[in-house]
């Protein structure tokens, strides 16, 4: 897995785009059987930040990720016909 900040805007690889998204469709389904918990309130609370801290957390790094077979974007330009030789040319 290649890690760095230029890779938030490419496509990340994935497996570890589906482990972020599970992990983050995950913190409403955990909060509520934390809060349903036989502890202190200040218990559930600090038990729940550090939960959805966590999940969001594995989301974020996995959206750094980049795919493997990703190989860079390519600018869209204008295809133009030469009339001379008849090709397409790009501009």
């Amino acid at each position: 897995m290649n890690l760095n900040f230029c890779n938030y805007n490419k496509p990340s690889q994935p497996i570890y785009r589906k482990i972020g998204d599970i992990c983050l469709f995950a913190i409403p389904l955990y909060t509520p059987i934390i809060l349903s918990l036989p502890i202190t309130d200040n218990v559930k609370l600090i038990v729940t930040a550090i939960t959805s801290i966590v999940l969001a957390t594995v989301k974020i790094i996995s959206k750094f990720s980049v795919d493997s077979n990703y190989m860079g974007s390519v600018e869209v330009k204008d295809l133009v016909n030469d009339t001379r030789t008849g090709n397409t040319v790009i501009t």
